[in-house]
């Protein structure tokens, strides 16, 4: 994933679902990997605990009324939004080990991705087509039925993968784009 371009890109070896091919780089340092996680599991109708930073900077001065209208709510002393259309993560969650507290996700402003500058985040990565991306990681994983049927539920319900994927998060501003080198802004 290179955050510059705000795009993820799907490399599969040895398998054909039409993606890319990836060369196997045995040095991260020499791609301007920023950070490597690992998914280890899929999270269908993720329940947001809202970080502290979001509650300080952005929802403190908000009504009881507001944060009920988005579907939020108090438990354990913490602000968590709760599954439905509001949703900030939208349908997916996909869990990766890091310190940061970093995941990709779904979302319900869909709308975001049509505009030309999409870093709107405050540090996770929405996910365009979340649900079609985790489903291709669920077959692949052999846990299809597992993640459907907790698409189905409605409610929070954790997926484990039997093979974590890696995903790096890249910061390059030249690189390949279709045989061409594309620049993009810094």
């Amino acid at each position: 994933m290179n955050l510059t371009d705000s795009l993820l890109t799907a490399y599969e070896l040895m398998n054909d679902h039409s993606l890319n091919q990836l060369p196997v780089m045995e040095d991260d340092r020499v791609v301007g990997v920023i950070t490597r996680n690992d998914i280890f599991q899929l999270v269908a109708h993720p329940i947001w605990r809202v970080p502290d930073s979001i509650l300080e900077d952005e929802l403190k001065e908000k009504s009881p009324a507001y944060l009920a209208a988005q579907g939020m709510e108090w438990r354990d002393d913490r602000l968590v939004q709760l599954p439905g259309p509001k949703n900030s993560l939208g349908q997916v969650k996909f869990d990766m080990r890091n310190d940061q507290a970093i995941y990709l996700h779904d979302t319900a402003a869909k709308a975001l991705f049509g505009r030309p500058e999409r870093h709107r985040s405050h540090g996770c990565v929405r996910v365009q087509d979340a649900i079609g991306f985790a489903l291709l990681l669920a077959h692949d994983d052999g846990i299809l039925v597992d993640f459907q049927e907790a698409l189905t539920k409605g409610e929070e319900s954790f997926v484990k993968l039997k093979s974590e994927v890696p995903v790096r998060l890249m910061y390059r501003t030249a690189f390949l784009d279709d045989g061409k080198v594309r620049l993009v802004d810094d």
